[in-house]
């Protein structure tokens, strides 16, 4: 379907960025579902926070970042 021709077999090579998104949406995927896997056991076996304070300086210092790096690139 390419309308380059190849003189010898190179599928592999010719396609590596369609390849490399294929491995990086597969491990996305395997991220995406061990997250949800952990966060659905945290629920139904409740722990107790030992550090609240500290969980919550990490994510409010992650949603400046976030924010920063939005404000920068759009």
């Amino acid at each position: 379907m390419s309308p380059k021709k190849w003189s010898k077999n190179t599928f592999g090579w010719a396609r590596a960025e369609v390849l490399g998104a294929l491995v990086n949406a597969v491990f996305l995927v395997a991220l995406c579902f061990s997250i949800t896997v952990e966060a659905c056991k945290r629920f139904i076996e409740r722990e107790p926070i030992h550090q609240p304070l500290l969980i919550v300086g990490v994510g409010a210092l992650g949603l400046l970042v976030n924010l920063v790096g939005l404000c920068l690139f759009s």
